[in-house]
Order: C-alpha cells, then sequence, then structure tokens
C-alpha cells in the first residue's frame, strides 16, 4: 500500500452558469484531476416526479466536446427542495425517517463518433442528448433499487 500524499488541496469554484462560461468550464477540465458536476438539463429538475427529466440543453455537449474531459453519468435521488425539513427528518423518532437518498453511478459515456463530428450547436444537443439517456437509464436502476427498500 503507497503512502498517502502529504498534502491534498481540493479548490471549489462554485460554477453557475450566469457567472462563469462554459467555454471556461471546458478549459478547467482540461486540467488533470479536475471534477466538475453540471446537469445536462442546465438546471435540476424541481418538480414531484424525480425520474422526468427536463430536455437536455447542448451546453453541457459542448464542454464534453470541447473538454475531452471523461463524462462520468450520475444519478442521485432523495434530495429534496427543502434541505433544512430534509435534515431535521433524520432527526424523527419512531419508523419514519428520511428518505433515503441513493446514488449510482454508471460506466463513463462513449461518444463514438460523436466526439468526431463537427463542432456546432446540433452536435452539441445531440451528445447532451446522449449523456442525459445514460442518466436515465441510472434512474431507472435507482428506481428498482428503491422498489425493493420498501
Amino acid at each position: 500500500m503507497s503512502a498517502p500524499p502529504e498534502s491534498v488541496t481540493l479548490d471549489q469554484v462554485p460554477l453557475n452558469a450566469p457567472q462563469v462560461p462554459l467555454e471556461r468550464v471546458a478549459e478547467l477540465l482540461q486540467a488533470p484531476g479536475t471534477v466538475v458536476g453540471l446537469h445536462p438539463e442546465g438546471t435540476r429538475g424541481k418538480g414531484p416526479d424525480p425520474y422526468q427529466l427536463l430536455p437536455a440543453q447542448p451546453g453541457v455537449g459542448m464542454v464534453a466536446l470541447r473538454s475531452r474531459a471523461t463524462i462520468l453519468p450520475v444519478w442521485v435521488n432523495g434530495l429534496g427542495n427543502d434541505f433544512l425539513a430534509q435534515i431535521a427528518s433524520n432527526f424523527r423518532t419512531g419508523e419514519r425517517r428520511g428518505q433515503p437518498i441513493i446514488v449510482v453511478i454508471g460506466e463513463p459515456v462513449d461518444l463514438g463518433p460523436l466526439a468526431e463530428g463537427n463542432p456546432r450547436p446540433a452536435l452539441y444537443k445531440r451528445v447532451a442528448d446522449r449523456i442525459l439517456d445514460e442518466i436515465r437509464r441510472l434512474g431507472e436502476r435507482e428506481r428498482a433499487i428503491r422498489a425493493s427498500l420498501r
């Protein structure tokens, strides 16, 4: 077993699309060890059905193609829209405690021939759709896991 590094620095930069151009995000991803989480829909869905995804936006496709970063799809379910109420629910007594948070991580997305296409908005949208399709599959896996917990 190798020794741990003497020091590890984690830089956190909040990336909200209005403040940080997606071109800059693509640049940041070219540095080794950089990790960025993006919603292919451009935002987190806040509706009552967590499996109803919003349409993919081309920006995530542009970031994927320009950065050439590894795309790791992730599905997270169980986080509510009221964070404080969710935390408080974990301290209730009895059977009804907080809802479990389930995270499903998929294999890296292979963009195949899409990665070789001519960069343009239509291609960015197709790449974003491809990524969202993988996330949708993870959502179905998460739904099965959640059903098995009942």
